[in-house]
């Protein structure tokens, strides 16, 4: 589809054929990348470093976005790695609690391990990369008997279609509840029948020695580790529980204009029992924040709002978008002064989302903490001007405000 995902995954599949074909082919497929790689660097490095991380660039702005989903990606795999988000809700977690700087309505995280880490949590991510060893084993043991070359062929396109699809994963990615993964099932499911086929009645084992069998416990085992390692981590199950519980919750309310009850309740004592054990985590503060802001207990809110500013800190930007950093090293451009990277990371959410009060909130006590009175009077009435929800919200901070009160 001349992407880079396209072309990435042809790559890969063609030097799967070449390899297997001849397999001295992998000398001179290394020299080519080597060279290639060094006529680059050699070639103004700096210019071309710089260009990759510019977003008015042809060049750049397919990288930096998917920098920017890459980190939100991660975010919601810190927040849900037990479980993971839900399969096929990127887009609208995304846009509801994960913004960006610079991204819009993105259907999937271009990148397949992201992807599915952030669908079915790490233990899918394990499941995932299971599956795929078990089909290229299978198919490597299969291959490896003689057999008529259409048989050969048959086992290698398949293993090249399969590589095609996790090469391409590195740059973009078809998720797995998108109805073109139907090809993909097939083709593991082919690809694995006709090795045990072939493996099992035809063909005639050459002179190498066997190899051992993986045991069958081994993914159940990989599977079992990632989930204890997981829950080892401190506040991990409950934030996990919490996040998702409060993330249906706020949307619910956002869509209806009503806050469930039970559901807002069961994910806030999930997040308080998180928050014991990460007090330092910004995200739990800003769910427990829009959790109480809807139901109405906007001293608490404004509470857990500040603290969120107080974590993001006056270096945020570099959090949410270290490639806004990168570039100015690159440019020499001089860091600009404390919160203003801030400033324009709250106000690029403002700006996507004008109709939710807690964004408008964020930028307000930013530009409160700098003095700018009236920089902070102009947010607040534009967000009431768009009807920014909720708005009991906005109205007990802008009372706060002219009482010459700091929210806490």
């Amino acid at each position: 589809t001349q992407a880079p995902m396209g072309f990435l995954g042809l790559a890969a599949a063609l030097a799967l054929f070449a390899v297997c074909w001849r397999w001295w082919t992998v000398i001179p497929m290394t020299l080519v990348g080597a060279g290639l790689a060094a006529a680059v660097l050699a070639y103004r490095p700096r210019a071309l470093a710089t260009s990759m991380l510019d977003v008015e660039h042809l060049l750049g702005i397919g990288i930096v976005l998917r920098l920017d989903m890459w980190s939100r990606a991660l975010a919601m795999i810190g927040d849900a790695p037990l479980t993971g988000i839900g399969l096929n809700t990127y887009p609208l977690i995304l846009s509801h609690f994960y913004p960006g700087l610079l991204l819009g309505p993105e259907p999937h995280a271009h990148n397949l391990l992201l992807q599915t880490a952030v669908d079915l949590g790490l233990p899918g991510l394990v499941a995932l990369a299971w599956l795929f060893v078990a089909f290229f084993f299978l198919i490597a043991c299969a291959y490896r008997r003689t057999l008529p070359s259409w048989q050969r062929a048959l086992l290698l396109g398949l293993a090249g279609g399969a590589l095609a699809y996790v090469a391409g994963g590195v740059l973009d990615v078809v998720t797995l509840g998108a109805k073109p993964i139907a090809a993909l099932w097939l083709m593991l499911g082919a690809g694995a029948a006709a090795a045990v086929v072939l493996r099992e009645e035809g063909g005639i084992p050459t002179s190498s020695p066997p190899r051992r069998k993986v045991p069958r416990w081994a993914p159940l085992s990989a599977g079992a580790l990632a989930i204890l390692v997981v829950a080892a981590v401190p506040g991990s199950l409950a934030a996990n529980t919490g996040v998702v519980r409060a993330h249906q919750a706020i949307i619910a309310a956002r869509q209806t204009g009503r806050l469930p009850t039970a559901e807002a309740e069961s994910a806030r004592d999930a997040l308080q029992q998180a928050l014991v054990r990460r007090p330092h985590d910004p995200g739990l503060q800003a769910l427990l924040g829009s959790l109480n802001a809807w139901q109405g207990n906007q001293p608490v809110a404004l509470n857990h709002l500040q603290r969120r500013v107080t974590l993001d800190g006056p270096r945020a930007l570099g959090q949410y978008a270290p490639f806004v950093a990168w570039q100015r090293t690159l440019q020499n451009t001089p860091a600009p002064p404390p919160w203003d990277g801030t400033i324009r990371l709250y106000r690029a959410w403002t700006s996507r989302y004008p109709d939710r009060a807690e964004e408008a909130i964020l930028l307000a006590m930013v530009l409160q903490r700098q003095g700018r009175s009236t920089d902070v009077k102009h947010v607040i009435e534009v967000a009431m001007e768009h009807g920014a929800q909720p708005a009991s919200l906005l109205r007990y901070f802008q009372l706060q405000t002219t009482m010459g009160r700091t929210p806490q």
